[in-house]
């Protein structure tokens, strides 16, 4: 099949992007995020904003609740962040897994058994996606 150059449409898309960067500790993640337009900055327990970024935050997120209600906050109101920095998922997960592990009523979320904990938390993540 012969490509006709006549024949290109636009593939613009009217959805804003979702990028995950993905490396180790230190290597400028959080400040090329940092540059895209209109940020705010959503700190796990452990992350620091880089030197010399300046960014707003409403603190480090303490748990999975108040990440939601952050969201849930830009969702349904106006402002003026284009750009939500969530620094890290590593430091996420463990939220996610509290927040299973006491929808649960468990201590951990390895208790309930072989794998169903996570089994679970994937249910958890994706049953409060609000993106």
């Amino acid at each position: 099949m012969a490509l006709s150059l006549s024949s290109l449409r636009s593939s613009k898309s009217t959805n804003p992007p979702v990028i995950t960067l993905y490396g180790v500790d230190g290597i400028g993640k959080t400040s090329l995020a940092a540059e895209f337009p209109d940020a705010i900055y959503l700190p796990t327990d452990g992350e620091r904003t880089p030197e010399g970024v300046e960014l707003p935050t409403p603190g480090t997120i303490e748990s999975f609740a108040a990440l939601l209600d952050v969201f849930g906050e830009l969702l349904t109101t106006d402002h003026e962040f284009k750009t939500v920095i969530v620094d890290s998922l590593d430091g996420l997960e463990p939220l996610v897994w509290a927040a299973t592990s006491a929808r649960l009523g468990v201590e951990s979320i390895e208790a309930p058994g072989y794998g169903r904990g996570y089994v679970e938390a994937d249910g958890e993540w994706n049953e409060s996606r609000c993106w």
